[in-house]
């Protein structure tokens, strides 16, 4: 019997020990970082014809990114500060009755950002993805009525090395 309460009290510690084992994998943790901070600084080019954007991504999800656009061909560009609390993204927004606005993060992973643009008086909404594979960065934006969606648009930049703080800015 007291063989018994031996094995017994052997296998329950085994059984603790073996649901309570670290995962530490002996100091090799990959700690992620959100998207922001894995891609702060980085610059993205989609271009079209006579017209050329870059976007900087910083860490900052008031400020997440800094845009440069030229409709001359790279003769001069203008330079906007992206802040989620004052995007329109809602084309017919004036035709609206006056609303309020609410904007919130709702993912910061380490290859997405996206962001919930909503019309708070309306059932109208619009979720905005920065989403990286490789060297390319895809921008969506989903617009919403009552539940259905009503609008997308898709750009795709690829990743450059250029010194955007040396373009020239318009007058």
């Amino acid at each position: 019997m007291k063989k018994i309460k031996i094995l017994y009290a052997l296998l329950i510690g085994l059984v603790i020990l073996a649901s309570c084992s670290s995962d530490d994998d002996g100091g090799n943790n990959i700690i992620t970082q959100t998207f922001l901070e894995k891609y702060e600084g980085t610059v993205w080019q989609w271009t079209g014809d006579d017209y050329i954007e870059y976007v900087r991504i910083l860490n900052n999800e008031t400020t997440p990114a800094e845009l440069w656009e030229s409709f001359s061909a790279g003769d001069c560009y203008d330079y906007y500060l992206v802040n989620i609390n004052e995007l329109d993204l809602f084309d017919d927004l004036d035709e609206l009755p006056p609303t309020e606005i609410t904007v919130e993060v709702t993912e910061n992973l380490e290859d997405i950002f996206e962001i919930r643009i909503t019309l708070t008086d309306l059932d109208i909404y619009s979720i905005v993805t920065f989403q990286i594979e490789g060297d390319i960065l895809e921008i969506e934006s989903n617009v919403y009525a009552s539940g259905q969606l009503v609008e997308t648009s898709i750009e795709t930049y690829e990743i450059q090395n250029i010194d955007v703080d040396n373009l020239p800015i318009c007058d």
